[in-house]
């Protein structure tokens, strides 16, 4: 007689395998990071694709692969990593400076906001502010997203929905029809 075979688990007593539905999740995150990512790409350019380490992070969040308090830290550490990867200047990150930095932060997300607006060029706020908060806002969605409940998940589906619909709503893409399609395929995802 053969005893059925116990699911390998990791350490901390997690399944080594997350289930099949948190896959789903991690496809829908993903897929709304890439339809986002095209939405903004005529304004902010290839910078968006530093985005991939953080959009990979809140799929693995999602996934359960990362535990929910290492991605938090991890996310933590994407503020001035983003910032950087966005062309800051290091010496904006000085403690002395952190004032003059919250405030071009502030004035690099109000250049996001001009409505069917072109590429934007010479500065780097624009795209290191706009890092930041795909990255904050990604992963707190896939942190979200392994709570029980709906609510959570609902949640979650929103919060990476939501730099297609900030594109949308600024007009930065000419079709609505492709994105309605995408957030319509990730929710069957989720």
């Amino acid at each position: 007689m053969q005893l059925p075979r116990r699911p390998e688990r990791r350490a901390g007593g997690a399944p080594a395998t997350p289930p099949a539905s948190r896959w789903g999740g991690a496809a829908a995150l993903v897929l709304l990071a890439v339809a986002g990512a095209a939405a903004w790409w005529p304004v902010l350019g290839a910078g968006l694709l530093w985005a991939i380490p953080v959009v990979l992070l809140s799929a693995l969040l999602s996934s359960r692969i990362v535990r929910p308090r290492v991605g938090i830290a991890l996310l933590v550490l994407w503020v001035p990593v983003g910032l950087l990867l966005g062309g800051v200047p290091v010496d904006a990150l000085r403690p002395g400076a952190l004032g003059d930095t919250s405030r071009a932060f502030g004035t690099g997300l109000d250049a996001l906001t001009v409505p069917d607006r072109g590429a934007i060029v010479r500065d780097p706020w624009p795209l290191g502010s706009a890092l930041v908060l795909v990255g904050v806002v990604w992963g707190t969605a896939g942190a979200l997203s392994v709570r029980p409940g709906r609510s959570p998940a609902a949640l979650a589906l929103a919060l990476t929905s939501m730099p297609l619909v900030a594109a949308l709503a600024l007009e930065q893409t000419a079709d609505a029809g492709w994105p309605g399609a995408v957030v319509l395929a990730a929710g069957l995802l989720w």
